[in-house]
């Protein structure tokens, strides 16, 4: 296989194109601004680069979707089809039989405007809504404001008898959920009177939380876990609660400490500042302190915030010196599109139809 053809060499997704209505896209790479699509043909070096884009049979393609911040979700083409129809998107995902025939449907989520349909959807993260109730801001009349009350209301909801707040599919779930929203404990109690009654509960929820995040910690095998980015955002938020003066010994500590230590070696904040949006722009929460804030700027926008990170955005906006209007905007988008519990991601709507994995084959 040899690439034959390439339009507007920009590669962000791999289609697997084996039979009609058989896909698997894998996005490689996270960008944002305006949506465009390309396609790069593999085939036989003999093959025409037309009767490839023709064919019903097995195929390799490059679809370029130039567009929105994407994240890990499976859906089958019958849940896309609905979605498809919802929107009034008249050529179905069934007809698209060939690979050019899927870029003109995915070409009809484009408007005139460079925006795509939002139809897509994730659920939300009690991560990244604890970030989101952290921000705030002091007005013009000297009042501090709190920006999204709403969250922090889920993240007190949300709260375990227990202390703790819920894993989803793995005890690291827990121990970041956890470990943002006593964060997020803590930074709201910094502004209450030491012995008011709010205090009172406040301090009680903190203590419940602390003890919870000490036996999720106690009981957590670091060695299995296989959640991206654990090894720095785990050490990095217990750094951050450090400054409160709460402190977790763990059997796990040391290895991750020796992994935290491995990574952070290859770390360079000129990896954050220069003008290309790397990854590490999606979880900058993580680092808070090791690099200037105000640096950074030029990676916000009001569509996508920083890469499309809530959590990221939210920490940015806190800890840049100057107050960020498009981080704000940004923030508020999320909002308003998801109300009180926010996603790991947003925009996505765009993804749906980038990322198709095990979709019913037709034969």
């Amino acid at each position: 296989m040899q690439l034959v053809e390439t339009y507007r060499a920009l590669s962000y997704a791999t289609l697997f194109w084996v039979t009609p209505m058989s896909l698997i896209i894998r996005p490689i790479l996270l960008v944002q601004q305006r949506p465009s699509l390309s396609v790069s043909v593999y085939g036989p070096s003999c093959a025409r680069k037309e009767e490839l884009l023709s064919k019903e049979g097995f195929l390799h393609v490059d679809i370029v979707v130039k567009a929105d911040v994407f994240n890990l979700a499976n859906l089958n083409s019958s849940t896309i089809r609905s979605m498809l129809d919802r929107n009034s998107i008249t050529t179905s995902l069934q007809a698209c039989n060939t690979p050019l025939s899927l870029l003109k449907l995915m070409s009809q989520f484009i408007g005139k405007d460079g925006t795509i349909s939002p139809f897509s959807t994730f659920t939300p993260a009690i991560y990244d809504t604890a970030w989101l109730s952290m921000v705030h801001r002091t007005s013009s009349n000297g009042n501090l404001d709190w920006l999204f009350p709403m969250c922090w209301d889920y993240i007190l909801d949300t709260q375990l008898d227990d202390g703790a707040w819920p894993s989803y599919s793995a005890p690291i779930d827990g121990i970041l959920n956890t470990l943002a929203s006593l964060l997020a404990l803590f930074t709201r109690g910094k502004y209450l009177e030491a012995h008011s009654e709010l205090a009172s509960s406040l301090n009680a929820r903190i203590a419940s939380a602390t003890r919870a995040l000490q036996q999720l910690l106690s009981e957590w095998n670091v060695e299995d876990t296989v959640h991206v980015g654990f090894e720095v955002l785990v050490p990095r938020l217990l750094h951050q609660l450090s400054a409160f003066d709460v402190h977790f010994d763990f059997p796990g500590e040391k290895q991750l400490q020796s992994l935290y230590t491995r990574r952070i070696k290859k770390f360079r904040p000129e990896m954050v500042y220069a003008s290309v949006s790397t990854t590490l722009i999606h979880s900058l929460e993580a680092l808070i302190g090791l690099v200037d804030f105000d640096k950074v700027r030029h990676h916000c926008t009001g569509r996508n915030g920083m890469l499309g990170s809530p959590a990221a955005t939210a920490a940015y906006i806190m800890n840049a010196t100057d107050w960020d209007e498009k981080a704000e905007s940004y923030l508020r988008r999320v909002v308003a599109h998801y109300g009180a519990a926010v996603p790991s991601a947003f925009p996505t709507e765009i993804f749906e139809i980038s990322w198709v994995s095990q979709s019913d084959r037709v034969t």
